[in-house]
C-alpha cells in the first residue's frame, strides 16, 4: 500500500488586519471592563467559524493590576496585584443588552455575569483560556510568572472534542485603550486567542480505478492509536514571554481514536474528504512526538474488498498498520492541522505459466 502525507500548517493571520480600530475616548469616571470581539486563528472545529470568535461561545480571563508599565513591572512579581481571578478564571460571555460606555452606548457586549470597573490609575495586564468550560477536563491554575496552567488536561472523545486555545498577554490595558470594532458594535479590551492543540483530517482513495474491473473497495473504519491522551500545559514559558506558546508536559496515557464517519461504502480514484466542512477536523489531539518509546502514534485502516464472482455479501477484509512518524513529519505543533492522504491498492493477479515435460512410461505389455 502506497502511503501520502500532505502538511496543511495553520496560516496566523489575525482579524486585526482587516478590522478598523480606533481608540475610546478617555474619561475620568471608572469604567466598566468589557471585552471586543476575541481573535482566533484559523478554524479547527465548527463551533468556530472563520478568524471571529463565537458569540455562542465563551472563555475565561485572568486580569493582573500593576502601577508602572508591564515591562518595569515584570521585574518583580511582587508588582502584580491579583484584579479579576476566580477559582479557575472569571467568565466571559456575549450579552445583548444595552450599556454605556462614556459617552457610548452599545446593545451588546463581552463581559463577566458581575461588572467589573477599571482602576482609577496604573494597568490591567490579561491573559484568557477557551472555551470556559475546559475546566471540567483539567485543573486550572493561574500565575503571574506563567500564565494559565493546565493540569492534566484530557483529550475526549471524538464526538466531544473542541479547539482549546490559549490568549496572548494583553498588556498595559487601561479603559483609554480600549478599542472600537467596526462593524461589531461594542468596545473593550481584544484578546487574540492560539490554538493550543493539533487537528488531524485524512483523505482516502484508491491507488487507481478498479471499479472497471467490477472491484469494490469499501473503507470501515481509521483509527488513530497510541496518541497520549493527557498533559499539562503552561501558557507562557515565563513572564517575559507574551505569545502563548506549545509548553506541554508531562505526557501521559496512551489512546486510539477512532475516526467519527470513516465508512465510505466504495472508494474511487479520486480523493475523499473523511469530513468535507472545512470548519471541522476529524480529530483535535495532542501536540506530541509522534515516537513514544517502544510505540509510534500510528494509524489503523480497516477496509473491504469484493468482486461478484466471491458470490453476494462476500468481501476480504483487511487491517493495515502505517506509523505517522516518517520521518519527515516527527511531531504535532500545536495550532497546525495536518491532512494524511491514505491511497488503497491493489496488486493485479497475473500467471506464470510454464509446461513441464512429458515423463516417458516404458512400454506396458497387454496381455
Amino acid at each position: 500500500m502506497k502511503k501520502l502525507f500532505f502538511i496543511a500548517a495553520i496560516a496566523g493571520a489575525a482579524l486585526v488586519s482587516c478590522t478598523k480600530n480606533e481608540l475610546a475616548p478617555s474619561v475620568t469616571e471608572q469604567e466598566q471592563i468589557t471585552f471586543a470581539t476575541p481573535v482566533s486563528n484559523v478554524v479547527t472545529k465548527a463551533t468556530l467559524v472563520n478568524t471571529k470568535y463565537p458569540t455562542t461561545s465563551g472563555f475565561s480571563v485572568c486580569a493582573d493590576y500593576h502601577k508602572d508599565d508591564y515591562s518595569t513591572a515584570k521585574t518583580d512579581i511582587a508588582n502584580f496585584t491579583p484584579y479579576m481571578r476566580g477559582a479557575e478564571g472569571v467568565a466571559v460571555t456575549y450579552k445583548t443588552e444595552t450599556i454605556t460606555i462614556g459617552s457610548n452606548t452599545y446593545n451588546s457586549y463581552w463581559s463577566p455575569a458581575n461588572s467589573y470597573y477599571w482602576p482609577k490609575d496604573g494597568y490591567l495586564t490579561f491573559a484568557a483560556y477557551s472555551p470556559t468550560d475546559a475546566n471540567a477536563h483539567t485543573e486550572i491554575t493561574y500565575s503571574v510568572t506563567n500564565g494559565i496552567q493546565m493540569n492534566d488536561f484530557t483529550i475526549q472523545e471524538p464526538a466531544a472534542q473542541y479547539d482549546l486555545m490559549l490568549s496572548n498577554r494583553a498588556t498595559d490595558q487601561t479603559s483609554a485603550k480600549m478599542v472600537i470594532n467596526t462593524p461589531d458594535p461594542y468596545d473593550g479590551v481584544q484578546i487574540v486567542f492560539t490554538h493550543a492543540l493539533s487537528a488531524i483530517d485524512f483523505t482516502v482513495k484508491t491507488a487507481k480505478d478498479y471499479t472497471t474491473d467490477n472491484y469494490t473497495i469499501a473503507l470501515k473504519s481509521i483509527t488513530i492509536t497510541n496518541a497520549y491522551s493527557k498533559g499539562d500545559l503552561t501558557q507562557f514559558a515565563n513572564i517575559d514571554q507574551g505569545t502563548a506558546g506549545n509548553n506541554w508536559t508531562d505526557y501521559k496515557n496512551e489512546a486510539s481514536y477512532l475516526v467519527p464517519n470513516s465508512v465510505i461504502a466504495s472508494l474511487t480514484d479520486s480523493a475523499q474528504e473523511i469530513t468535507s466542512d472545512p470548519n471541522t477536523a476529524d480529530l483535535i489531539l495532542l501536540p506530541q512526538a509522534l515516537t513514544h518509546s517502544p510505540n509510534k502514534v500510528s494509524v489503523v485502516v480497516v477496509y473491504t474488498v469484493s468482486h461478484p464472482d466471491m458470490g453476494t455479501g462476500n468481501s476480504i477484509e483487511y487491517t493495515t498498520t502505517l506509523p505517522l512518524d516518517n520521518g519527515t513529519i516527527s511531531t504535532w505543533d500545536a495550532g497546525k492541522r495536518y491532512t494524511y492522504n491514505i491511497s488503497i491498492g491493489m496488486e493485479e493477479v497475473i500467471f506464470a505459466p510454464t509446461v513441464t515435460e512429458w515423463v516417458p512410461v516404458p512400454g506396458i505389455d497387454l496381455k
